[in-house]
């Protein structure tokens, strides 16, 4: 397993340890000691093709994962929208993080970017437009040869896909090689029975782990069991990024520290 932290530009999404601007974000995660970070960034190409790469490789990090969520959050789109026009800024905006993600060899979270379905909407319309636009972007998944890793949302945030069990089943829909799982112990605390016998249902699919406490504070700041929760991730062997997506509390400079004694007392 490979301990990671989210750095981020400046966006309304809240969860974000390391905040600002690449060129000063991205070595203070080095200095912090991580190796590896998923990155949460406003345009795929704010950055020439290449230049982003330089400067990872400059701190010496490795992005694991690309976050899509800003266009939904700052572009007001989304794969759930009524307009047609905005449906398709969501899939060309995600088909972007594609291309980037496949020059940084990575892949691409699927969360807010799908939407919301609108109360004046039947769900299963919302739904369809979802699997619809999702279905295209797998299309460009294929051809960078990148995967999208599908992340079940709490219900208090959005009102589709919550549930571990409901993105399992849009992956046996879709049926597409390119699409994983995400799987986010903040948001499992609120929708699964069981963190862990959801963490064994999906073993298979899992991807990316989004890691934070049960009141999205650093690990160890609520009651979630990680003991147990990282016996499990041994236990049935996955390999890939454990990411800290959680708010900077009680501030961004102690988050960072609690994170990163976290992941160094885990071996990570």
């Amino acid at each position: 397993m490979k301990g990671c932290i989210v750095v981020g530009e400046q966006t309304r999404f809240g969860p974000i340890p390391i905040k600002g601007e690449l060129t000063k974000t991205l070595p203070q995660a080095r200095e912090a000691g991580f190796k590896y970070v998923e990155l949460n960034i406003k345009n795929p190409f704010t950055f020439k093709k290449g230049e982003l790469k330089k400067l990872l490789d400059k701190n010496n990090l490795k992005a694991v994962a690309l976050a899509s969520g800003y266009p939904y959050f700052m572009e007001n789109v989304s794969f759930t929208d009524e307009r047609g026009e905005a449906r398709n800024i969501a899939i060309k905006r995600v088909s972007e993080y594609i291309e980037l993600a496949n020059i940084l060899e990575s892949q691409v979270i699927i969360g807010s970017i799908r939407g919301e379905a609108p109360k004046n909407i039947e769900i299963e319309t919302s739904y369809q437009r979802f699997l619809e636009a999702l279905d295209k972007c797998l299309d460009k998944a294929r051809q960078e040869g990148v995967n999208l890793a599908l992340e079940p949302v709490n219900r208090y945030e959005m009102n589709l896909i919550n549930t571990v069990s409901q993105g399992l089943e849009v992956i046996n829909i879709l049926n597409h090689p390119n699409l994983k799982l995400l799987v986010d112990t903040f948001h499992m605390n609120i929708e699964e029975p069981s963190i862990y016998a959801s963490i064994r249902a999906a073993k298979d699919y899992i991807t990316h782990v989004h890691i934070a406490d049960s009141n999205r504070w650093p690990m160890g700041c609520g009651h979630l069991d990680f003991v147990k929760i990282m016996e499990l991730f041994r236990e049935i062997n996955y390999t890939g990024a454990l990411s800290a997506e959680l708010l900077p509390m009680p501030n961004s400079q102690e988050a960072v520290r609690m994170i990163a004694e976290f992941f160094n007392n885990q071996g990570l």
